[in-house]
């Protein structure tokens, strides 16, 4: 019988030490788990710092900052142009007053009322040669 109990305080000894093995694995994956998140938190931090001192000091920055504050404006300007392409070609504008999208040509806001300013197609350039 010597052998049997042997072989049994083995087997416990070997389930006790999986399941030891089992609980340290299921917490190294619950702190991993929690330095991602704060990771993610962090970097969101971060970005929300770096968007702040951009709309703070966009034309008073130091010097280490002036090819990041000229990357963020020139890629804000080539936005810009783009929602307005957007918009064209949907047909809107947006309302100076609440930012809400208005149809071209309405005289007023749907959402606030406000007058719309009408934007004019056509461009003139005044320095336009004439042929007689």
């Amino acid at each position: 019988m010597g052998f049997f109990d042997d072989l049994g305080k083995k087997v416990t000894d070997a389930g006790q030490k999986a399941m030891q093995k089992t609980q340290e694995m299921s917490e190294m994956a619950r702190l991993n788990s929690l330095i991602s998140q704060n990771e993610n938190k962090l970097n969101s931090a971060y970005c929300q710092i770096g968007q702040l001192f951009a709309e703070l000091y966009r034309d008073d920055h130091r010097p280490e900052f002036a090819e990041l504050m000229t990357t963020v404006i020139g890629l804000e300007q080539e936005n810009d142009t783009y929602k307005k392409q957007l918009q064209d070609m949907k047909g809107i504008q947006r309302c100076e007053q609440c930012g809400a999208e208005v149809p071209k040509g309405a005289a007023f806001c749907n959402s606030c009322g406000a007058s719309v300013s009408q934007t004019d197609k056509q461009e003139t350039v005044e320095d336009e040669i004439e042929c007689e």
